[in-house]
């Protein structure tokens, strides 16, 4: 059975959950939202938070990788030098992804893909994250 009660008083709020489980806690959270994994690091969880962060490290690491990579390729199918062209090139209202830059090439357009998909990646990671941390770990039911 869920429950589903909020508790005010002069100290903290109290959303309870899941049977099982402990009052939410919004500053274990927010600290996940901003570093995945750093609300359950707090929590105790640590082996929780250290997969959470790795995935954030690769994800990042993914989306950098993959954004010098399509800037190059820019570089390269423009007939750049340097990037200073590339911001010159550039102007409001074009976007990096248009076939004016990179042409029909499939390797141009997975690589845009990639991008996207490493960008949502990383969002879905802060918000999974901050949601798990606000649950808690779960409390221990005394069976007898």
């Amino acid at each position: 059975m869920i429950i589903i009660m909020t508790g005010i008083n002069t100290h903290n709020t109290q959303v309870l959950g899941f049977k099982g489980q402990q009052a939410g806690q919004p500053e274990k959270a927010a600290a996940s939202l901003i570093i995945p994994g750093s609300g359950q690091i707090m929590d105790g969880r640590n082996k929780n938070g250290a997969v959470r962060l790795g995935v954030e490290a690769g994800l990042l690491a993914g989306f950098i990788a993959t954004g010098r990579a399509i800037v190059d390729g820019v570089m390269k199918t423009s007939n750049l030098r340097t990037t200073k062209e590339l911001r010159n090139l550039s102007k409001p209202g074009r976007r990096i992804a248009d076939e004016k830059f990179w042409g029909s090439s499939t390797k141009a357009k997975a690589m845009i893909t990639v991008y996207r998909v490493l960008i949502i990646g990383i969002i879905a990671n802060h918000i999974l994250a901050a949601v798990d941390a606000f649950k808690g770990k779960p409390k221990k039911l005394n069976n007898k």
